[in-house]
């Protein structure tokens, strides 16, 4: 529960309140992971609009969303990735990895 009103609350710190729809734990896979719906709703100078593009617009906003989310989520151990390498596992190896992280956990 800690780890869910940690995301709630970084959601709310960085979207508004307002702006989160939902939240839902999702524990139907093998690993448990969230649900957020946010509305991309901005109040500023410009009036009250949808903008997506406010918090999403380019590689640097995504990338500084990921910053924060992973400094709010670092006392759980969680890390945030190389940005400069930005490799990705080949999925086949992956859920090798996966497969035997589980046959591991059953012995």
């Amino acid at each position: 529960k800690p780890r869910i009103n940690k995301n709630a609350k970084w959601l709310c710190d960085t979207f508004g309140r307002q702006n989160l729809l939902s939240l839902r734990l999702d524990m139907d896979e093998k690993s448990p992971h969230l649900h957020a719906y946010v509305c991309p709703v901005v109040r500023d100078k410009k009036g009250t609009r949808l903008s997506a593009r406010h918090w999403f617009n380019g590689k640097s906003k995504c990338s500084q969303l990921q910053d924060s989310y992973a400094d709010a989520m670092a006392c759980f151990g969680l890390c945030r990735g190389d940005k400069e390498t930005r490799k990705h596992l080949d999925s086949k190896i992956y859920w090798e990895i996966q497969d035997e992280i589980n046959h591991s956990k059953e012995k």
